[in-house]
């Protein structure tokens, strides 16, 4: 395969200055950044708001400054010398992850044994379907000293990946240490407390064929074709920080049973348009329903986006924009962002007022999404029962021309007895297993 480079998580801090940046400060934002610098160090110029709006300005330039000269660098860089460009860009510094993680081939998150960095996946998995990147990959088990320390092994794990496959993952990149100066000792050399102990000297490495074939058939069949998704949810125009992607950082909620992406605000402006009722991405990945974020700003340009996409077919959720961010384009930003919000909420409230029609879409403001679903006539793509009543299933759906991929996943380490219920028309189940490669006809089922 294709040699590839990657950037890892970011860990060297937030940084807010370089030589050339009031140069670059002056060509993006349009003003000279001098008359306002000390609310760089914590002091009002102006007013709150003149300053909470100059350091917008502040952060957002950040962030073009480091997808454009270091990420989008990189990308160049990998492509010029024939490799793939892999990165996880997420955590702690000052860009914007999303935007980052697009310039890559590959994007990527993390996942620990027994521990965090969850949210990253789920990440990367929203950047891959809002960006058209079929391969989503994921720093995999690494382990901290306390669940590690040579503890792992496949049935333990299984259960972990499993679930980080229903975020969008499809491929693992094992954090290891390849280098064993004494080859027959065991369990081996490691890089010491982090990563994973996988390598030739593992105790039980002659053992792990059955797994490693079962994570080649499973990300084998994640790959092609597209996810089946039904929301969208934006991911707002404050940078940086840590992108919601979580369902309990998202308002309304995402209901269970309805698969959902996150887009910033480069997929929404560049990539989304509609057809019929869906809005659709150049790579042929769509959703029904786009959700604004809580905290009612937006820029002008992804206002007018909206506004665009409710009037040719489009369902969007969410509050009635109040403010455009940022100092460069005031006070003119902040009218034209109100009568773009008037003429496409109108009379909506949220609390008397929660629906109306715009051209040929509809706004909802105030309501659960289960009751916006319902009015859209959206039935769960997937919903089971369980014997035991608590079972901890996942699931990820995936299209290929005429054929449905159900993953489902099971984040317990014992069987569960379900009933399972499939948003599909007139198709025949298989149970494929990916431990055998077996495929059996399911013998019993019912069409709803």
């Amino acid at each position: 395969g294709q040699a590839g480079a990657v950037i890892d998580s970011y860990e060297v801090g937030m940084q807010t200055w370089t030589n050339e940046f009031p140069q670059e400060f002056q060509s993006r934002r349009g003003y000279d950044l001098r008359n306002y610098m000390p609310a760089m160090t914590g002091r009002v110029v102006g007013s709150g708001e003149i300053s909470d709006r100059f350091l917008w300005d502040i952060r957002r330039t950040c962030a073009d400054l480091m997808d454009n000269y270091y990420y989008g660098r990189f990308a160049e860089l990998c492509h010029q010398h024939g490799m793939k460009a892999y990165s996880e860009p997420y955590s702690g510094g000052p860009f914007e992850e999303m935007e980052a993680g697009s310039k890559m081939e590959v994007p990527m998150g993390e996942f620990w044994v027994a521990s965090g960095n969850h949210y990253s996946i789920k990440l990367a998995g929203s950047i891959g379907h809002v960006y058209g990147k079929p391969v989503v990959g994921a720093e995999s088990y690494t382990g901290s000293p306390m669940f590690a320390k040579w503890q792992e092994y496949p049935y333990a794990m299984k259960g972990q990946g499993d679930w980080m496959y229903t975020q969008g993952l499809n491929e693992f990149v094992f954090h290891v240490y390849a280098m064993q100066p004494h080859p027959t000792a065991k369990p081996g050399m490691t890089m010491g407390p982090w990563g994973w102990m996988h390598s030739r000297t593992n105790t039980w490495i002659s053992l792990e064929s059955s797994w490693l074939n079962s994570v080649n058939r499973c990300q084998h069949l994640l790959r092609p074709g597209l996810t089946v998704a039904d929301l969208v949810y934006s991911a707002g125009v404050e940078v940086p920080g840590n992108t919601p992607v979580w369902p309990d950082h998202l308002n309304p909620t995402p209901p269970l049973g309805y698969y959902y992406d996150v887009a910033d605000a480069g997929a929404i402006l560049n990539r989304m348009k509609v057809e019929g009722d869906r809005i659709v991405l150049p790579d042929g990945m769509s959703y029904r329903v786009l959700v604004l974020p809580e905290d009612r700003m937006l820029t002008v340009e992804l206002l007018r986006k909206v506004r665009d996409l409710v009037r040719d077919g489009a369902t969007v959720v969410g509050p009635k924009p109040l403010q455009a961010p940022g100092l460069a384009s005031r006070p003119g930003s902040d009218e034209e962002l109100r009568h773009l919000a008037d003429e496409v909420w109108g009379n909506l409230d949220g609390t008397s007022a929660k629906e109306r029609s715009f051209g040929k879409g509809r706004i909802f403001w105030g309501l659960p999404m289960k009751a916006v679903l319902d009015k859209l006539g959206i039935k769960s793509d997937f919903d089971f029962t369980s014997r035991s009543g608590d079972a901890p299933i996942n699931y990820i759906h995936r299209r290929l021309g005429d054929i449905d991929i159900y993953f489902v996943a099971n984040r317990r380490r014992q069987p569960e007895d379900l009933v399972c219920t499939f948003r599909v028309e007139n198709r025949k189940p298989e149970i494929w297993n990916p431990e055998t490669g077996e495929i059996t006809p399911v013998a019993i089922y019912e069409l709803v």
